[in-house]
């Protein structure tokens, strides 16, 4: 949200603090919110006010500012966003909404370079925790 959203200065909210406020959820297709931030709504028998579905993050920062919207973001997304613009804040959801992963390697092939860089991204994800294994 922008500084200026009434919600900016909260600590945490609740889905159903989010109910009648202007929402940007990534497309519906991406794994970061779609069904599970929808499933979330659901679960609270509120229908969300999605005024945006966009992958694209500077599009994203411009309804936020612009509409006084809020949107879903992964805490690598917000601060991506954050860095060119300080006049947007994150607020944290409660619970928060969580995604699993999994990854498969074939024990018998050796790791490409690529896998190798992930594999290091994720584990380095896990030592700061921004990753839960």
């Amino acid at each position: 949200v922008s500084r200026s959203h009434r919600l900016a200065g909260e600590q945490e909210v609740r889905i159903q603090d989010l109910e009648g406020e202007k929402l940007i959820l990534m497309q519906t297709t991406s794994h970061q919110t779609g069904a599970l931030v929808m499933r979330r709504f659901e679960e609270a028998g509120i229908r969300p006010n999605v005024i945006l579905q966009s992958n694209q993050l500077a599009l994203i920062r411009q309804y936020i500012r612009s509409y006084d919207a809020g949107a879903f973001l992964m805490k690598d997304y917000l601060s991506f966003i954050s860095r060119e613009s300080p006049d947007i804040v994150g607020v944290p959801i409660v619970p928060p909404i969580s995604i699993s992963i999994g990854l498969i390697l074939d024990p018998g092939s050796k790791p490409s370079q690529t896998d190798t860089a992930f594999l290091s991204f994720l584990r380095q994800a896990v030592k700061n925790g921004t990753l839960i294994p």
